[in-house]
Order: structure tokens, then sequence, then C-alpha cells
């Protein structure tokens, strides 16, 4: 019975009612995720000062791609990106994930030795004690409007919780500026949901479910998102491309992957 009340709840309210649902029924919604474990920054501030990197995607196109030459360069994977084994690409310096749901599907199966830096975001449960380097953050929820990266909010100071976001990629570019990145590519984000399949692999049943419930399309925040971050950073001499294939993310300068190396 209790299932079925939330099934309906999901499927056929309007998401005011579910709003005035959730407010009734656990009070005030929380502004911060908080860290559930120790909250810690295992990357020094600036140790990657000058250098480029390519924060890699998850979406489709990247099935059109040789990610090869990326082995010779400092990257960032996210999600279920340690596949990109699979790809080509053995070994990235970063590995993100935000999402309670995908620890609990797959987070286990992130190989120990895929990634330099392991960083985990919100409240995730982390119990492993196989990675040495890990990086722990608190993360703004999509209450606190103001903490939007679609804002115009970038988060410096990783201490504090990072941005809100509808993508870890842009997390992730937080991330990265944090470590002194000042180049920074992006392949795989696509910011298209409208495929049958939203990823480089075939979707997984949770993965489908989780974009049906989310009942709105976020690709115009993020493509905001995307806009904001270049405004904000081009002034600092920070470089934001798109290296991509295909997709539908326009805020980004556009580059030939290939080119590039």
């Amino acid at each position: 019975m209790k299932s079925e009340i939330k099934k309906f709840i999901r499927n056929r309210l309007p998401l005011w009612a579910i709003r005035l649902y959730l407010r009734l029924r656990y009070g005030p919604p929380r502004l911060v995720y908080e860290s559930i474990v120790q909250q810690k920054i295992s990357i020094k501030q600036g140790q990657y000062s000058g250098k480029r990197c390519f924060i890699v995607g998850g979406g489709p196109s990247i099935n059109e791609m040789d990610l090869t030459p990326l082995n010779d360069e400092y990257c960032m994977a996210v999600n279920r990106g340690f596949l990109l084994k699979d790809k080509s690409l053995r070994h990235v310096e970063f590995y993100g994930l935000s999402d309670i749901g995908a620890y609990a599907e797959y987070g286990r199966a992130v190989p120990a030795d895929f990634a330099e830096h392991i960083c985990v975001f919100g409240e995730i449960p982390w119990d492993r004690n196989d990675v040495k380097s890990l990086s722990v953050f608190s993360m703004y929820t999509e209450h606190c409007k103001q903490k939007f990266m679609s804002k115009g909010f970038f988060q410096f100071d990783l201490t504090q919780p990072v941005a809100h976001t509808y993508t870890i990629a842009l997390q992730m570019l937080q991330v990265a500026v944090f470590a002194g990145f000042k180049d920074i590519y992006f392949i795989g984000v696509d910011n298209d949901f409208s495929g049958s399949n939203m990823h480089f692999y075939p979707d997984s049943e949770v993965e489908k479910k989780s974009m049906k419930d989310w009942r709105f399309n976020p690709c115009p925040d993020n493509e905001k998102a995307f806009q904001y971050a270049t405004s904000i950073l081009q002034p600092m001499g920070i470089n934001l491309y798109n290296a991509g294939v295909g997709g539908k993310l326009k805020a980004l300068t556009r580059v030939d992957f290939k080119g590039l190396f």
C-alpha cells in the first residue's frame, strides 16, 4: 500500500503539491547536504597550476571518440566513468561521485586504482578504506536558490559547500579550478537527454527510473550554469572549452578534440 501511495505521489501530483507534501511531512527543506563522513580535502589548492585538464562526462557521444590521447593528459571522470577503461582510458587523476543512489548501485565497484584522487559530494555514506586519496565535500541543495551555478554562483573555497548543479561535471569544474587548472576541456557532456539511451554504456533500470522521477528537463539550467561559469572564470585567465563531438551543449567554445594533440 505504501509503495502505491509513493507511486501516486511521484507520478500523478504536480511538483508544487509534492513540495508541499514534503514540507508538511519532513519540515523545512535543507539548504546543505552535509557530508556524513569526515570532510577533508586531499587535493592541494593550486597543485596543478597552469596546466590543462579534460573533464569526461558520460554522454553517448563518447562512443564516437578515440580516448587514447587522454592517457597522457590530466583527466577527471564521473559516475560510471571507470567504464572508460573499456574505451582505452586506463587511468585518471580525479574521479567524482555525488549521487547517493549511484553509490548504492555501483560505488563499491569503482577500482581503487582508477584515479589519483576520488571526490565524493554530499551525503554519500563512503565506507571504503582502500582509497588512499579521498576528498569529501558538502554540497548546497536545490532549495538554496542563491547558490545555484545557473544563478551565477561559483564556489572557490572548497572548505565550504560546492554550488548546486544538475550535472556532476560542473561540480568537478569547481574542483578543477581549486586545483589550479587553466585550460579545461569538456567531452561527453552532451546536455541532451532526448535519446533512448543517456550514456555511453547501456542505461541501468535505476538510471532510467531516476531520470523519470526528475520530471523536468535540466538542460536549460546546465546551459546557463556553463554560461555563468565562463563569464566568471574567463577574466581570471581560466578557459573552458567543449572538445566533445555531437551533443547539444552550446555555452562553451567548441574546439576540435583531435587538434589538441
